[in-house]
């Protein structure tokens, strides 16, 4: 309960419209899968409307956003309260004595020191690997995947201090024996997790939909349909005919006729996704390469799955089915790691990050996630990342996060029952 409270006194003083309307939060969203505009068996779901865009921000005209900060000006008890609040979350213990003594008698000095201290500790990247495994839905092992591919990853990456990117850049997989080695798709490049059969089986839908929806969603925070200067649509003519639609007056293909509920028309929706779903085309339902995967619709198969468990392409020429290149973001990748390469140096990762961060820490649904104010996570990237010049660590994103003064302030806010 006391967790659900702080996500409420988070929507109230993060929120774009500052102390506005509050909305009651629970642990969890219910995960819907991307819609294929049509029925599906294993996996349905409503293309949901994103927010503007969330980037690092150039500073506007007459105003500099600031490289550093400090944390808000608090008394030792504040500290201490405030320290126990975040602790367990992202380092899995309460505090020691001697954090709770420097604490109360440093006050807000003590944060930032105690916050670096903390991103050291091995507790620290277990629990970001956790809240990545929860996001790209993959821990354990069932049916011969190791699940546990992602986390090992993101874990390598957090206790090493590796950039943030890693987690997508990365050439490379972490082992059951803690060694780097290829990631088990069997594909002739490596993309960090997304290139793991535990992303791509637990993700695994019709026109691989599931898999282009869970990339944008953990590592962009964007939902289908998302703005156009992030990316642009392919043009309505390559897509096959069902996909072309504007209307539910324009749509021939009877199988897709009944799914005209969702308020937005095909091509709307998936003028976007067929660019990201198409890296996916020759990654089968186990997660694993397949060179010679055509994206072509099994003639006996259910809608959207092609031959030898593939799922089909968006697109109409023959050729294009099979080709795993597309675009990114408005620019050309020939693969899947080329697609993750660019997601990683975009402006929309590290903000999308810093919110993953927030909504852990404070089990903050993904609907509520939507809520925060986009200036906060801004502010925090441009400091992460000292202005657009260096590529963060997790560890720089959760420091500059939680010394943020609002941060702070809606934290504090709950310590003598402000929210109610």
């Amino acid at each position: 309960m006391k967790r659900t409270l702080l996500a409420i006194a988070l929507l109230a003083l993060m929120g774009c419209q500052g102390k506005g309307e509050l909305a009651m939060v629970g642990q969890s969203d219910p995960e819907p899968e991307p819609s294929t505009d049509t029925q599906d068996t294993q996996n349905s779901d409503t293309p949901t409307t994103t927010p503007e865009p969330t980037t690092i921000p150039e500073p506007q005209e007459g105003i500099q956003l600031p490289v550093s900060i400090e944390p808000p000006e608090m008394t030792g008890d504040e500290t201490v309260f405030y320290l126990r609040r975040i602790s367990q979350m992202l380092v899995g213990r309460t505090l020691t004595m001697e954090e709770v003594s420097q604490a109360t008698a440093e006050g807000d000095e003590a944060l930032r020191p105690i916050l670096e201290s903390w991103v050291a500790e091995a507790g620290f990247s277990t629990s970001i690997r956790y809240m990545l495994e929860q996001k790209l839905k993959a821990s354990g092992e069932r049916d011969g995947i190791d699940f546990d591919a992602p986390g090992r990853l993101v874990e390598h990456t957090v206790s090493n201090q590796l950039p943030m990117s890693t987690i997508l850049k990365a050439d490379y997989c972490i082992g059951t024996d803690g060694q780097q080695g290829d990631c088990d798709s069997g594909a002739p490049y490596n993309a960090g997790v997304l290139t793991t059969r535990a992303f791509l089986a637990g993700n695994a839908s019709r026109f691989n939909l599931g898999r282009a929806s869970r990339m944008m969603k953990v590592f962009a925070c964007r939902a289908y349909p998302m703005e156009d200067d992030l990316q642009p649509r392919l043009e309505k003519e390559s897509l096959i005919e069902m996909f072309r639609a504007q209307s539910a007056e324009e749509q021939t293909v009877e199988e897709a006729k009944d799914a005209f509920g969702n308020g937005d028309a095909c091509y709307t929706c998936h003028g976007q996704f067929s660019a990201h779903a198409q890296f996916y085309v020759k990654f089968n339902e186990n997660g694993q390469w397949i060179d010679e995967a055509t994206g072509i619709q099994d003639p006996e198969g259910e809608l959207g799955r092609s031959l030898n468990g593939l799922m089909t392409s968006h697109m109409l020429n023959d050729v294009a089915k099979a080709d795993e290149g597309s675009d990114m973001f408005g620019k050309r990748a020939n693969n899947l790691g080329e697609a993750a390469a660019i997601i990683a140096d975009s402006d929309v990762f590290v903000p999308c990050m810093v919110r993953n961060v927030i909504e852990h820490t404070f089990g903050m649904t993904d609907s509520a996630g939507e809520e925060i104010d986009r200036t906060l996570l801004e502010a925090v990237a441009y400091r992460a990342t000292n202005a657009g010049t260096t590529e963060p660590t997790m560890g720089t994103v959760v420091v500059e996060t939680f010394i943020d003064p609002r941060v702070v302030a809606v934290v504090l806010e709950t310590q003598n029952g402000g929210a109610q």
